[in-house]
């Protein structure tokens, strides 16, 4: 994200790209550190195989997450999503919970529509969101990740360690300065949020309920941590 911010103040706008790499926890952290120095950033990721189609039996493309953020005047968009209808870890947590989804969020083993996350978890084929749309938009950020990067695509092996499906990123920055002063383009931004809010007052915007969260954390002095990670963290056991 440095990188693309550097190259996008000399050219106004920047792309960088690491191939080969491993998981960068989440897009948030580098999108809301370039927009702090004015930047509008997209992140994304390519991961490794999660990711199916109706009726597949099998892994076809990982789930590959990007996200954005642009703070304006009261306010903050944040956008941090995978393209399947729920993260792995997400969809993990469910399972753990013996919880039960929605049929269209993942196949079983055989390729079959199922509402167990267990089920999901264990065969690894998530479905896309909006199927063809979700699917290639995914595609879009495997061309933008591994291929313009010269990576691994899909799930090819690493040629160095042979491991499949390995992840590759990308950052793209626009320096808002080169277009327009930064708070028209905040104030801009602003405008958007507050005609669609008059339009409907209900609506969450992307990263209201992030920011919301963080403000309870910040309030309270503490963040909750479930016991059985604690213990992990603690014998540095994260298996």
């Amino acid at each position: 994200t440095r990188r693309s911010m550097e190259l996008s103040g000399q050219h106004g706008i920047g792309f960088c790209t690491i191939r080969n790499s491993n998981h960068f926890l989440a897009a948030a952290p580098f999108t809301e550190i370039a927009d702090e120095n004015g930047f509008l950033t997209v992140v994304m990721t390519k991961c490794p195989g999660g990711m199916s189609l109706p009726g597949s039996d099998k892994n076809l493309i990982g789930n590959n997450p990007f996200g954005f953020s642009a703070t304006y005047p009261d306010g903050n968009l944040l956008l941090d999503i995978c393209l399947a209808y729920s993260s792995y870890g997400k969809m993990g947590q469910k399972a753990k919970n013996g919880e039960s989804v929605p049929a269209y969020w993942g196949n079983d083993s055989t390729g079959t529509p199922t509402t167990d996350p267990a089920e999901i978890v264990k065969s690894g084929l998530h479905m896309p969101i909006a199927i063809h749309k979700g699917f290639g938009i995914a595609m879009l950020i495997e061309i933008l990740t591994a291929v313009l990067s010269g990576g691994a695509i899909l799930n090819q092996k690493e040629p160095e360690t042979g491991f499949p499906g390995v992840y590759c990123q990308t950052a793209i920055s626009i320096d808002i300065s080169k277009l327009m002063e930064h708070d028209e383009y905040t104030g801009r931004i602003k405008e958007m949020c507050d005609i669609l809010q008059r339009l409907f007052p209900d609506i969450y915007l992307p990263g209201q309920r992030s920011e919301q969260i963080k403000e309870e954390i910040l309030h309270s002095g503490m963040v909750q941590i479930e016991a059985e990670l604690l213990s992990k963290l603690q014998h540095n056991d994260l298996s």
